[in-house]
């Protein structure tokens, strides 16, 4: 189970990086990566993440953030943004599951019973908990620094091999564990990057 998800969301491909705490000097360690086809699979990626979230495996989940600039302006006219879109959704199913977790934590604190039809481990089994989610946005501006960085501490990247290998040398895995890389090691909670999405 990987403790910290790495996002790097786009129209046509999705990168995904996984990380998990480790016994080196940096604390962490990426354990994989892959990239989904949003065209040949439009709700793959966030079917894998919803199922990923409800089973209380997302506690840390990182995205590069979207923005138009004035020089794409015109080369988007027409785009139905589907980066936008995704990243709505990804913001959607985060605010749901932890106003979710929410709700059960409260009740079960005042000593309620609670009742759940919503599928998912932590609520088939209360010993798990409810685990909310702390969802961060990164600029993408960050990457450039983050390989500086890397290579400065002479952190090999797993992603790049994976990308080479497996898919055709798209760069939107390795990009993805750019962000979890820079959240570790310079960015965190109070980086100047970092916006936080919490549900209430």
């Amino acid at each position: 189970m990987a403790t910290l998800t790495a996002v790097d969301p786009g129209d046509r491909y999705t990168g995904v990086a996984f990380f998990e705490p480790a016994d080196n000097k940096w604390g962490w360690e990426c354990i994989d990566a892959v990239e989904f086809d949003n065209e040949e699979e439009p709700d793959g990626f966030i079917d894998a993440l919803t199922e990923s979230v409800l089973d209380n495996e997302v506690p840390i989940l990182i995205f590069e953030r979207w923005r138009l600039y004035n020089d794409k302006a015109e080369e988007q006219t027409g785009s139905e943004f589907q980066t936008c879109q995704l990243i709505g959704q990804m913001k959607f199913v985060v605010r749901r599951h932890n106003e979710h977790c929410y709700l059960h934590t409260r009740a079960l604190n005042a000593g309620m019973m609670t009742t759940c039809e919503l599928r998912g481990a932590s609520c088939q089994d209360k010993d798990i908990g409810w685990q909310p989610v702390l969802m961060i946005g990164q600029q993408t501006d960050i990457k450039k620094p983050a390989r500086g960085i890397l290579r400065g501490k002479g952190i090999k990247s797993i992603a790049k091999g994976i990308a080479r290998r497996e898919y055709g040398g798209r760069d939107h895995v390795e990009d993805a564990e750019l962000h979890g890389w820079y959240h570790i090691l310079e960015g965190g909670v109070t980086g100047k990057y970092s916006e936080m999405y919490y549900g209430d």
